[in-house]
């Protein structure tokens, strides 16, 4: 009861926030455009997508938590073609700006307008190895899906203050919504498996550890002279 009412004024949270940013912006038409791509994401990703997740969880719970033989290599993979559907939603919502009122490039929410250049260059390509290290962990340790979800979302949320500057804070609830719905059902895979017990004195190392492993590929980028941002800096 507590988690469903938790998530439940993190949702009332983000749209009372986003709802009063859009107000307080309106004579600003980037600005607004940029409020209202967020919704649109929290919107499709959270609403619907989060919607769409709970009920597949309660259909097919059992095809879930099946043993497998390989469950590290099932949870990455389910994981990351999650992440490579966000992706696909955050980078159609920068290529619909017009229909936001703004040409393409003058409000964003992902560092391109092209897909294969945002997940190969800015995104996934970091999110693989993170989610290799949460594997390992929720594959060792009895970390709920709630947990794992908990995980990601915190580390979705520093990375979005990484991209967007602190800022993306005042988001932080739909950030954290956002990150975790890409590892949630992932994450059943290891419900079936035997794990040892952990204490959350070490939750903070979980993170620590996370972050870190995304320097397994964060350098290619940067080697290959990648920027950062494809459009210019936004003029809010």
């Amino acid at each position: 009861m507590i988690k469903k009412v938790i998530f439940a004024l993190f949702i009332l949270y983000t749209i009372c926030l986003n709802t009063l940013l859009v107000i307080n912006f309106s004579g600003n038409t980037v600005a607004t455009a940029i409020m209202s791509m967020g919704i649109t994401l929290f919107l499709v990703w959270v609403l619907i997508g989060g919607f769409l997740q709970f009920r597949y969880k309660k259909r097919h719970f059992a095809r879930l938590t099946r043993p497998r033989r390989f469950p590290l290599l099932w949870f990455i993979s389910f994981a990351t073609a999650m992440a490579l559907l966000e992706e696909a939603i955050t980078t159609s919502i920068t290529n619909f700006a017009p229909l936001y009122g703004v040409p393409v490039g003058d409000a964003y929410i992902t560092a391109s307008a092209n897909y294969f250049d945002v997940v190969l260059f800015h995104s996934v390509i970091v999110f693989v190895p993170m989610m290799f290290t949460l594997g390992l962990l929720a594959r060792r340790y009895a970390i709920s899906p709630l947990t794992t979800t908990s995980i990601w979302g915190i580390c979705g949320i520093l990375a979005e203050v990484s991209f967007a500057g602190p800022q993306a804070l005042i988001n932080a609830p739909m950030w954290f919504m956002v990150y975790g719905l890409m590892v949630y059902l992932p994450s059943h895979a290891f419900l079936s498996l035997p794990r040892k017990n952990w204490s959350f004195l070490i939750f903070p190392l979980f993170i620590v550890a996370i972050l870190l492993s995304a320097v397994a590929t964060a350098w290619i980028p940067a080697v290959l002279d990648h920027p950062s941002v494809h459009f210019e800096t936004l003029k809010i």
